[in-house]
């Protein structure tokens, strides 16, 4: 029975050894890294033309409520973001005559989750009647409120521009006036506006 018992073990470490099989380990060095997102689409109206061929539009300014003066943009962030907006001044293909840029205003509306209303964001510049007035300089036309990082339907905006209307801070000259004291010719003024989407300043 000794003998039996001994002979079974040899037998059952024989068959462990015969089923270890050669084998070789290596790791594998695994990273992910989530970076800081700012994304700015203009999903229509990049590419802005107003003409003044009326009376009306000479003396009062053109207020860029129609489909085609306006600019629709969506802001996707992964933190909470400020828009700039700046451009230089407009000058005149044929004459080259200098529009100054404060001839163009520009309010924004949001239909976007992230609302003026509710305020996550804010701007000073959210109706006809008090246009941002632009200048050369980069100026903040839309900004954090209570927190606006999101995707771009967090975040849908319109621009609407406006340019004569003499609007606040804009410049108080009309069109006709420009052209009848010579300060401005008959011509296509032409300019690239700036828009920045940038991490919000405190």
């Amino acid at each position: 029975m000794k003998n039996f018992i001994i002979l079974i073990f040899a037998l059952s470490f024989a068959f462990a050894t015969t089923n270890i099989q050669a084998q070789d380990v290596e790791t594998v060095d695994f990273t992910v890294e989530l970076v800081d997102v700012l994304d700015l689409v203009i999903t229509a109206g990049d590419a802005i033309w107003f003409t003044f061929d009326d009376p009306v539009e000479y003396n009062n300014g053109i207020d860029g409520d129609a489909i085609g003066e306006q600019t629709d943009i969506t802001c996707a962030a992964t933190s909470d973001w400020e828009l700039t907006i700046a451009t230089p001044d407009l000058v005149g293909i044929a004459n080259s005559d200098v529009m100054t840029a404060d001839n163009v205003g520009v309010y924004v509306t949001a239909s976007g989750t992230n609302t003026f209303a509710g305020g996550q964001v804010t701007s000073a510049y959210t109706a006809y009647g008090s246009p941002l007035a632009l200048t050369n300089a980069a100026t903040i036309l839309i900004d954090n409120g209570s927190g606006n990082a999101g995707d771009e339907t967090d975040n849908i905006f319109t621009l609407h521009w406006q340019v004569g209307t003499m609007g606040p801070g804009m410049n108080a000259t009309s069109m006709l006036q420009h052209v009848a004291l010579g300060t401005l010719s008959l011509d296509i003024y032409n300019c690239d506006i700036t828009l920045t989407l940038q991490a919000d300043t405190p």
